[in-house]
This record gives C-alpha cells, structure tokens and sequence, in this order.
C-alpha cells in the first residue's frame, strides 16, 4: 500500500508543471494586429467641428506661507502651504507665449466663512480653521494681521 501511494505521488509531482502549460494549435495564434487592420472595423475619431482657437488657462495661487506642517485637532500631519482665497487667472491662446501674471490684490483674503486655503500636492483643500491646531490657528492669525486682511468675524 505504502509503495502504491509512493508511485501516485511521484506521478503526480512529475505530471504537475505540464499540465500548467499551454501550447496553441498554430503558432501565429497570439500575434498582435497592426492598428488599422481589417479587425477594427472602420471606427474613426473625428474632432468636433469648431474651428475656434484653443485657448491655455494659467491659474497662480498667490502664496502666503513657505510649505509647513499642519496639524489637526485629531493629530494628524499635512505638509502645505497657506494660500488665499483669490486665484490670479489669465486666458491666453494655446501655443502662445504665457501672458504677464497680474498684480496680486493689497489685501488677500486668508480666512472666508470660518475656511482657509492649503496648496497639498499641488492642488488648492479648503479646510476648517476650526480643525487645525491652536498653533496653526495662531500663525494664520498673524498671516492675516500682516497681509492687512480683516479680521473675520
């Protein structure tokens, strides 16, 4: 009996790593087709038909403070900058040269509704002053004294 189940099991372990293969019938079987083959049926993309120019939108967050890191009242640590709530945005023709930035507004608002800016990632986060730390509420206070903002009431 020992020596029976000894050959079924050398049977199999030998028999296992061909019985994962797989060979196709016709060797061409798995090449890849060229775009334009007979096998896409014709499908065009047109592009709509406006013959307006395109135009670039350039968007500059006006920075208040260098990046830091930011605390929740939970304890949790993002790295940002502060930024205001005006964004300084030009149109301009795509393939132009980028036109001339504006010229930021006196007094940026750094606090509206009870919300500051964060730029995280390269992306503009409204976020609570109210879930930061009372630290980080201290330091926007004193960006907003001194970037002549009003005090939010």
């Amino acid at each position: 009996m020992r020596f029976l189940a000894t050959c079924v099991l050398a049977t199999l372990l030998f028999a296992l790593p061909s019985m994962g293969q797989v060979v196709p019938a016709h060797p061409t079987k798995f090449e890849t087709r060229d775009i334009g083959d007979a096998s896409t049926g014709g499908i065009q993309v047109i592009p709509s038909g406006g013959t307006e120019p395109k135009k670039a939108r350039y968007v500059t967050h006006i920075v208040l403070s260098v990046s830091r890191q930011w605390m929740s009242t939970d304890g949790k640590l993002v790295e940002g900058k502060l930024i205001a709530f005006e964004d300084l945005a030009v149109e301009a023709e795509a393939g132009a040269a980028p036109p001339a930035t504006p010229a930021p507004p006196a007094h940026p608002t750094v606090v509206r509704d009870g919300k500051v800016r964060l730029l995280i990632k390269q992306k503009p986060v409204e976020l609570a002053i109210t879930r930061l730390s009372s630290g980080d509420q201290e330091f926007i206070q004193q960006t907003q004294k001194s970037c002549g903002s009003p005090t939010p009431k």
